[in-house]
C-alpha cells in the first residue's frame, strides 16, 4: 500500500526544481511577484475582489498577503488568459474555468445566466482561483510495481484536496502504458 507521506514526499521532490513563473505570467505584476517569493511549494493563488490576496502551497499552509484584489485585477487576468478574446473561451467560461496555455486551470466564479436550464455566460465576475499543475514523473511507480506484480483491483484514490490525485491518476496512466 502507498503511503500518504510517499506521495507528499514526491511532491516535495517534483517542485524542488520546477520553473513555475511562466505559468503565472497572466497574472497582474504586483500580484505575479507577492505570490513568486515562495514559487516552488505554490499550488493555488485565490482571488476575490474586494479581500486581501490568498495562496495555498504544498501541505495545505495558507498565507494571506496584505494586497487586496480588485475587480480591475479579476478583468486584467481574463483578458490575458483569454488574450483578449473572450468569445474564443466562452465554452469554457461557461463551464467555470479557462485553461492556460500551461495547463494552469483558473476557476471563475460570478453570476451564471442561466437558459433553458443551461449555463449561457458567467458575467460580474467575484472571484478567481489559480491551481498550478505539476507532472510528476515517477509518482506512482510503487503502484505501477503492485499492478505488476499482483494486478490491480478497485482501487480507491482519496487525499484532501490539492495533495495529487489527478497527478497520482496521470502518472499511473503514464506508467502503465510504458510497461504494456
Amino acid at each position: 500500500m502507498i503511503s500518504c507521506h510517499y506521495l507528499y514526499a514526491c511532491l516535495i521532490y517534483f517542485n524542488k526544481g520546477c520553473p513555475l513563473l511562466i505559468m503565472l505570467e497572466f497574472l497582474p505584476d504586483e500580484i505575479k511577484n507577492i505570490v513568486s517569493d515562495e514559487l516552488i511549494d505554490l499550488c493555488e493563488v485565490r482571488l476575490r475582489a474586494g479581500t486581501k490576496l490568498v495562496a495555498e502551497y504544498i501541505g495545505g499552509r495558507t498565507k494571506t498577503f496584505s494586497y487586496v484584489v480588485s475587480e480591475d485585477d479579476l478583468d486584467k487576468i481574463i483578458l490575458r488568459l483569454t488574450k483578449h478574446t473572450i468569445y474564443a473561451y466562452s465554452d469554457s467560461i461557461k463551464r467555470g474555468y479557462i485553461t492556460g496555455d500551461n495547463g494552469e486551470r483558473v476557476g471563475i466564479c460570478g453570476t451564471c445566466v442561466v437558459e433553458e436550464g443551461r449555463v449561457r455566460i458567467i458575467k460580474n465576475v467575484t472571484s478567481l482561483c489559480v491551481r498550478i499543475p505539476r507532472q510528476v514523473v515517477g509518482f506512482a511507480d510503487e503502484l505501477i510495481k503492485e499492478y505488476i506484480r499482483n494486478g490491480l483491483f478497485s482501487t480507491i484514490v482519496i487525499s484532501p484536496p490539492g495533495y495529487g490525485k489527478t497527478t497520482f491518476l496521470r502518472d499511473v496512466a503514464r506508467g502503465i502504458s510504458l510497461k504494456l
